[in-house]
């Protein structure tokens, strides 16, 4: 019997061993963002019926509410914003809700493609991948982005400015539309408006 006892805590031992030790969730601040995009993309002409070359604008009220799901025009809850969270490993534009702390939908991840620094000035390129929300009435369904700018320090602050171009999908009502966007913007900055919980 003092065998079995023995055989079975070394057998919970090595069990134990075998599995990862548990991440341990973090938090990171949260920045509110301004964003624009001006796009290029293959409409039709109301009277003729004739496909054309339209322009589209996405200001930051209509990238919050593309991502919502919610109509493309309407109205944004004050407690809702654009934001710019780093987290570190996976930094993200997000629709945040300032009222509850908490991440609506994320809009977009964000990685480095290199940067440059003297003194107080990073220059920067970064690549921005849509996220594909897929579901909801007006989405985005993907798309990747390139911003170059510069992030300017002054002692405990910063802030930062962007050129944006690449290219989007989206879906308006079923109607879905490839944007080629040959420019636009992203700006954020301290302070935070907030933190939120990420996980590693």
């Amino acid at each position: 019997m003092k065998k079995q006892c023995l055989s079975l805590a070394a057998i919970i031992t090595a069990a134990a061993m075998t599995f990862p030790s548990l991440a341990r969730a973090g938090t990171a601040e949260v920045y509110q963002a301004s964003m624009s995009l001006h796009g290029l993309f293959q409409g039709t002409n109301d009277l003729t019926d004739i496909k054309e070359i339209q322009t589209a604008v996405f200001y930051t009220k209509d990238i919050i509410n593309l991502a919502l799901g919610n109509p493309f025009n309407g109205a944004v809850s004050s407690n809702d914003v654009l934001a710019y969270v780093n987290s570190g490993s996976t930094n993200s534009i997000i629709v945040y809700n300032k009222s509850t702390g908490s991440n609506l939908v994320t809009v977009a991840t964000v990685t480095s493609r290199g940067s440059v620094s003297q003194p107080n000035v990073t220059d920067f390129i970064w690549k921005i991948s849509v996220v594909d929300l897929g579901g909801a009435t007006n989405s985005f369904e993907g798309g990747e982005l390139q911003a170059e700018g510069s992030k300017t320090t002054k002692g405990s602050t910063f802030d930062v400015d962007s050129r944006v171009d690449g290219t989007i999908d989206a879906d308006s009502y079923g109607n879905g539309f490839h944007v080629l966007v040959p420019y636009g913007s992203l700006t954020f900055g301290t302070p935070a408006i907030g933190k939120i919980v990420t996980t590693p």
